[in-house]
């Protein structure tokens, strides 16, 4: 469990009323990471949406058990493991960290049951989340582009 008032330093709660991030501190758990050590493997059943706090986590793409690509690692205060918000709750990509790492995790179906009890705040979450999802996939644009040129 995390001080709420620490949440709100990150951009993905920062927008959220203090009664809700709360509610959402209760359901995190620090999880540690070695390095190269796989947070979630990709077409695996997304349980938890992370919050990283220390480190770097790489999200990686497979085909038959082989890093095809793996991006740009992820630092503090980004969030991965959005699919555990979004059905059909699968992870599209894997994570993998790049050095010792701290994440904070937050159970996708009680969030989504808090979000549902709190529709107005559950909306601001949403929007932040999307705003992520629409960000990674315009620099994930970019990165293919690069590719073809």
């Amino acid at each position: 469990m995390t001080s709420h008032y620490s949440l709100k330093r990150y951009a993905f709660f920062a927008t959220l009323d203090d009664v809700f991030i709360k509610k959402i501190q209760m359901l995190g758990e620090t999880k540690e990471l070695a390095t190269d050590e796989w947070l979630f493997k990709q077409e695996e059943s997304a349980n938890d949406i992370y919050l990283i706090t220390e480190g770097k986590i790489a999200l990686t793409i497979m085909y038959r058990d082989h890093i095809i690509d793996r991006m740009n690692p992820y630092m503090r205060g980004e969030i991965i493991g959005w699919s555990a918000l979004v059905k059909p709750h699968i992870y599209t990509m894997g994570a993998i960290s790049e050095g010792p790492s701290k994440v904070i995790g937050f159970n996708g179906k009680k969030m989504l049951a808090l979000m549902d009890e709190n529709k107005d705040q559950g909306y601001v979450l949403l929007q932040n989340l999307t705003e992520i999802i629409g960000g990674r996939l315009i620099n994930r644009n970019i990165q293919l582009m690069s590719i073809r040129t």
